[in-house]
């Protein structure tokens, strides 16, 4: 038995195929255009030295702050290599308005997110949090002048947080030493020939004289972080005298319970 024959399409009928100058004008008039978008950029430094650049950009309910410090692993010197990175860990440990270890809850309970990130040339802490909340993210802003009383026992703790990262990072990791080699042949000037994590020897000989002479550097660059907290947009966010009070009059009330 053969099977049943198919009729052709009856081409007669099939809809005409849109000309080139349709969909043109189509594209032209379809409501998912693709957008442009600028954001203005206003750069002004602060009465201690800050230079500040504001970006303002009210499409999402949230803000943005970032400190960034002029010292990275370029800063090194030959044997004593890891400080920088080191010191990014330790800048999370409090402020002055914060105690050891409640930035990053503070940070998260209220809807945000934090972090920071070293390289060759600059250290960078930064945070995100929705816009009712620009006073705790100014307030609690981590700062090098509040490392100064507890040096010692955080340099220790981030000191053996750094040498577990360099092992699952590098050490490892398969081919996690390929960076480290190609720039180690690709520059001449130890600031940039060693990797920013440090060697595992430097870490280990690493004492708390090494680590208060790079602190020095970091106190140098210590006026981002007071601006950061001083940072402000005069139009909605309080100003620091106001954000001072509030957490003098919570102190008090916490001496009294």
């Amino acid at each position: 038995m053969t099977p049943p024959k198919r009729k052709p399409p009856n081409r007669d009928n099939a809809p005409a195929k849109p000309s080139q100058a349709a969909e043109t004008d189509r594209s032209a008039k379809s409501p998912h255009e693709t957008k442009s978008y600028e954001i203005a950029f206003k750069e002004f430094k602060l009465t201690n030295g800050l230079r500040v650049l504001l970006a303002e950009d009210h499409s999402a309910p949230t803000y943005s702050i970032c400190v960034t410090y002029n010292v990275g692993s370029r800063d090194e010197r030959p044997g004593r290599t890891g400080f920088a990175h080191l010191f990014e860990h330790m800048l999370f440990q409090g402020s002055a308005n914060v105690g050891k270890g409640e930035h990053f809850i503070l940070i998260q309970n209220n809807g945000g997110s934090a972090n920071g990130t070293t390289n060759m040339d600059r250290t960078n802490y930064f945070e995100t949090l929705p816009a009712n909340q620009l006073e705790l993210g100014i307030f609690s802003r981590p700062t090098a002048c509040a490392l100064r009383r507890s040096l010692r026992p955080i340099s220790i703790i981030n000191g053996l947080t750094v040498q577990e990262e360099r092992r699952q990072s590098y050490d490892n990791r398969p081919y996690g030493k390929t960076y480290e080699a190609v720039i180690d042949l690709a520059y001449d000037n130890f600031a940039y020939k060693h990797s920013t994590i440090g060697s595992m020897d430097d870490l280990n000989a690493a004492t708390i004289e090494d680590a208060e002479r790079f602190f020095a550097l970091l106190r140098a660059e210590q006026r981002g972080g007071r601006a950061g907290r001083r940072f402000q947009d005069r139009r909605r966010a309080p100003s620091g005298q106001k954000i001072f009070r509030k957490h003098c009059a919570a102190k008090r009330r916490k001496r009294r319970t």
